[in-house]
């Protein structure tokens, strides 16, 4: 995956919506968007686990 590490500002925090890519830039290592046709798109990202040893 081609994914990059981009961050996304939260506009306004007493919106009740529009956090979403904020939070997968949060929480993943790096993410990216495609485009779906009609009019959406696909969100993929990357998590890593930690290695129990």
């Amino acid at each position: 995956m081609g994914c990059t590490n981009r961050r996304v500002a939260v506009r306004n925090a007493l919106h009740t919506g529009g956090r979403g890519l904020a939070l997968v830039a949060a929480l993943s290592d790096c993410w990216e968007t495609v485009p779906h046709p009609p009019s959406g798109k696909t969100v993929r990202a990357e998590l890593t686990t930690p290695n129990r040893e």
